[in-house]
């Protein structure tokens, strides 16, 4: 059997977990992992499967320290090499720099215009609109009197988002404090929002919101070839998020929604897309229609979940881009769950404060056999004591 080229994963400073189920994910199958990061401590770059590491402080926002980077290890290596982007930063900063970059290193995205346009809510939604996708109404507003005007035209509550995922300035920064998104209940709220954003350049989006529970977000993941075609998808349903009714999945449940991942696979393929996709739906509780809110060109957070049910999307992606044959999927695994646990601590709490979720409730979601842990695994043990030692010792210097 032909040795197996190595592949590339970047990981951005505190952005850890997705580049480690990148890791895992291509180490299983017998990849090389080479692990560019962005500091010293990437715990990706504990890994077994990680057969180097290389440290490029300012990956994530700089196309030159990338470019360099990625060119200083193409140096050491022969052959194709896929570059793994897998938050963000790294993705934005990778797009930016892909057409600069030798034959030999093969970013693992699709067109590079449309992940900078995907990535941006403000020109996703244009798009959407114009393929006639199933998406909220919203708006962009560039300064406040056009914010103004969004607030007597929307119907509340809305859902308020950074326009893009991580080009904040320290406005925006202050005015989400960490958050994804923040959910004002009318106008006055909103106008008295954007008061705080200045007077040009509010960079964010308005999004009427969509009806449901928590429990009402699902995401599809594929990864479509050059040509194309689906190669692997997969869908999860969020049993809860953290922070609550506007964030990321940190408790999961595997599903089986043959007609939503086609409807998902269709609309990629109407849009021309390519690569790997993280499609995020809502289901309104009224209609009963899955609303489409955003599609990352990358993995997600609790992308490895994925790997561990049966559709593993890094090893399809580096198949397909080295012109190798990945062979059969094994069966999906239907109803196992995900849980990301310092950050489902954080959501439960919220949710019992709410009185939504008690804690004899939470703890029986948490003791089942088929529980897939976000960073902790027995074949890999290493980089999850890492990050568990680096959040205990977070919390006793907080104290």
């Amino acid at each position: 059997m032909r040795a197996r080229s190595p592949a590339i994963v970047l990981s951005c400073d505190g952005l850890c977990e997705p580049a480690l189920g990148v890791v895992r994910a291509l180490g299983e199958k017998g990849v090389p992992v080479i692990v560019l990061s962005e500091t010293a401590d990437a715990a990706g770059a504990r890994s077994r499967y990680c057969i180097e590491h290389h440290v490029a402080p300012g990956l994530g926002g700089d196309p030159q320290v990338l470019g360099q980077a990625l060119a200083d290890i193409a140096a050491r290596h022969d052959g194709a090499l896929p570059i793994f982007p897998t938050v963000d930063p790294d993705l934005d900063t990778l797009a930016r720099v892909a057409s600069r970059l030798g034959p030999r290193l093969l970013p693992v995205i699709g067109d590079a215009h449309q992940v900078l346009q995907v990535m941006d809510k403000a020109a996703f939604q244009a798009l959407a609109e114009a393929h006639g996708l199933p998406v909220p109404r919203s708006w962009s507003p560039p300064d406040p009197a056009a914010l103004q005007q969004a607030a007597a035209q929307a119907r509340y509550p809305v859902i308020v988002k950074p326009a893009f995922p991580y080009h904040w300035h320290s406005a925006l920064a202050q005015a989400f404090r960490g958050r994804k998104a923040v959910r004002l209940d009318d106008a006055a709220a909103l106008i008295a929002f954007g008061a705080g954003l200045g007077a040009s350049d509010l960079g964010v989006m308005i999004q009427e919101y969509v009806p449901g529970d928590d429990d009402q977000h699902v995401d599809v993941h594929a990864y479509l070839d050059g040509q194309g075609r689906v190669r692997g998808c997969f869908s999860g349903r969020k049993l809860r998020i953290h922070p609550i009714h506007a964030g990321s999945g940190c408790f999961v449940e595997s599903l089986d929604c043959p007609a939503l991942e086609a409807q998902t696979v269709a609309m990629l393929q109407r849009i021309g897309f390519r690569g790997l996709a993280n499609v995020n739906y809502k289901r309104h509780a009224v209609t009963g229609e899955y609303m489409l809110f955003e599609i990352n060109p990358r993995v997600s957070q609790w992308g490895f979940f994925t790997t561990r049910c049966g559709v593993n999307l890094p090893w399809l992606a580096y198949c397909d881009l080295l012109g190798r044959e990945a062979g059969v999927l094994p069966p999906r695994r239907v109803g196992w769950r995900f849980v990301d646990s310092s950050r489902d601590l954080k959501a439960f709490r919220q949710y019992r404060a709410e009185g939504r979720l008690t804690l004899g409730a939470y703890l029986r979601s948490l003791l089942r056999l088929r529980l897939v842990h976000q960073s902790l695994h027995w074949r890999d043990p290493v980089p999850g004591l890492c990050l568990l030692w680096r959040h205990v010792r977070a919390v006793v210097q907080a104290a």
